[in-house]
C-alpha cells in the first residue's frame, strides 16, 4: 500500500471515529437529566413577575383611588358649607393641591349649584395612575374614576325648646347653667340663614304648662277662671302627641299650698312663664329665658307633652289664626307642617331629674267660682 493510500486510510478512520464520539455524546447529552427544568423554571419566574408587577400596580391605582375618594369627599364638603366665604372651585382645587393630587383634577371637573346657605357641590374625575410593570405589556395607566356630591340646603324645621322650672333647679347653679345652654341653643338654631324657615317654641314647666291666654282660647276648653291658663290632661291624652283644638279640655286647676320653705301655685302665672308658640325672635326668647327661675314641683310628662304638640299638625290651626292675628310671625303661618313634609321636628328638654308625686284638689271642691277663688287666693 503505497503512503497515499495509507493517508486515506488514516483520515478516514479519524472521521469514523470523530463520528462515533459525536454519537457517543449526542446520546450521553440526550440521556442526561441535569438542567431539564432549568427552561420550565424559568418560564415559571416570569409568569410570577408578570403576576406579581399586576398586583403591585392594582394595589397603587386602588390606594391612589382611596386618596382621591378620601380628599374629594372633604373637598366638597368643605366648598358647600354654609360658612364658606371663597369660590368653591377654588377650594376643591386647594384640597388636592395640598394632598399631592392636582394632576388629577381640573377646574372643568367640579360643578357647582346655587349659593352660600343653599349650594351643592359635585366633583366627578377618571383620574389616570401610571403602571410600574404593566407597562412592559402594552398597559401604560390605568383609569380611576372617582365621584361625590356635596349639599348643604337649610330646610324647614319646628323646635321645642322644654325647661324645667321646677324647685330643684335652684341647687348647684342648674338654674344659671339652663340660662346659659338654653341661651346657646337658641344662637345654634336660629341664625340669619335660618330666617322665615327654622320656629323655636318656648315651653317652661313646673308641675303643670301655662299655655297662656291666646293659645287657651283658641282651644275647647272648658273655661273656669282667669287666674292662670293650664290644661288637665287624661291619661288618654297621653296616648299621642297632638292636642286638637276641638277636645274638649278642662282647665287646669290654679291654687296655692305650703310646701316646706316656700309656696307652690299648680300652675304658672307669671308672663315669662307661659308658652311662647313659633317664635324666631332670638333677643325675646333670650330675654324670657334670663327672667326664668325656679318654682313649683315637676312634671316632666306635661313639659314634653306640651313640647310634642307644638310640632304636631293637630294644633296648627291655633298657630295660623294666632299669625293672623299678628301674635305669631306671618312666616310660620300653616305650621306645624304635616307628618309627610320634609320639615324637621325636634323636641328639646332640658331637665334635671324625674317626676314627685303631685296633687289635685277633687272636683266637688273646685265646682264652684267662690270655692275657685278660695283655692287661688288663700293656701290650703
Amino acid at each position: 500500500m503505497d503512503r497515499k493510500a495509507k493517508f486515506k486510510t488514516g483520515i478516514q478512520f479519524k472521521l469514523d471515529r470523530n463520528k462515533h464520539k459525536l454519537r457517543h455524546f449526542l446520546g450521553d447529552f440526550a440521556r442526561q437529566e441535569d438542567g431539564v427544568m432549568l427552561a420550565f423554571v424559568l418560564f415559571l419566574l416570569l409568569i410570577m413577575m408578570t403576576v406579581g408587577g399586576v398586583s403591585v400596580d392594582l394595589m397603587r391605582a386602588e390606594m391612589e383611588r382611596t386618596r382621591l375618594q378620601q380628599t374629594l369627599d372633604s373637598a366638597a364638603l368643605a366648598a358647600a358649607h354654609k360658612d364658606n366665604t371663597l369660590d368653591p372651585k377654588t377650594v376643591v382645587l386647594d384640597y388636592f393641591s395640598k394632598a399631592n393630587l392636582a394632576s388629577y383634577i381640573s377646574s372643568d371637573d367640579v360643578q357647582v349649584e346655587g349659593v352660600a346657605g343653599n349650594r351643592a357641590v359635585e366633583i366627578r374625575l377618571d383620574a389616570k395612575v401610571k403602571t410600574q410593570f404593566l407597562g412592559n405589556i402594552g398597559f401604560d395607566e390605568f383609569k380611576v374614576p372617582a365621584a361625590g356630591r356635596a349639599e348643604q340646603e337649610i330646610g324647614d324645621a319646628e323646635v321645642s325648646l322644654v325647661l324645667d322650672i321646677s324647685g330643684s333647679m335652684k341647687d348647684n347653679n342648674r338654674m344659671t347653667n339652663l340660662h346659659k345652654a338654653a341661651k346657646d341653643f337658641i344662637d345654634t338654631v336660629l341664625t340669619a340663614e335660618t330666617r322665615d324657615r327654622v320656629s323655636l317654641s318656648l315651653v317652661p314647666y313646673t308641675g303643670d304648662v301655662n299655655a297662656g291666654r291666646e293659645i287657651f282660647a283658641r282651644l275647647n276648653a272648658r273655661h273656669l277662671h282667669d287666674y292662670s291658663y293650664c290644661l288637665q290632661f287624661t291619661p288618654a291624652d297621653f296616648t299621642r302627641p297632638g292636642i286638637d283644638p276641638e277636645d274638649h279640655y278642662l282647665q287646669g286647676q290654679h291654687f296655692s299650698h305650703t310646701d316646706g320653705s316656700f309656696t307652690n301655685i299648680s300652675c304658672p302665672t307669671q308672663s315669662y312663664e307661659t308658652i311662647t308658640p313659633f317664635s324666631q325672635n332670638v333677643s325675646a326668647l333670650k330675654t324670657q329665658i334670663g327672667k326664668l327661675t325656679w318654682r313649683e314641683r315637676t312634671s316632666v310628662h306635661v313639659g314634653m307633652k306640651w313640647g310634642a304638640a307644638l310640632v304636631d299638625p293637630d294644633i296648627e290651626p291655633v298657630i295660623t289664626s294666632m299669625a293672623s292675628a299678628g301674635l305669631v310671625d306671618n312666616a310660620f303661618s300653616g305650621r306645624p307642617a304635616s307628618y309627610d313634609t320634609p320639615t324637621l321636628k325636634t323636641v328639646v328638654l332640658m331637665t334635671d331629674g324625674v317626676n314627685p308625686t303631685t296633687y289635685r284638689i277633687k272636683d266637688f271642691a273646685y265646682d264652684t267660682p267662690d270655692r275657685r277663688y278660695r283655692w287661688a287666693r288663700r293656701p290650703g
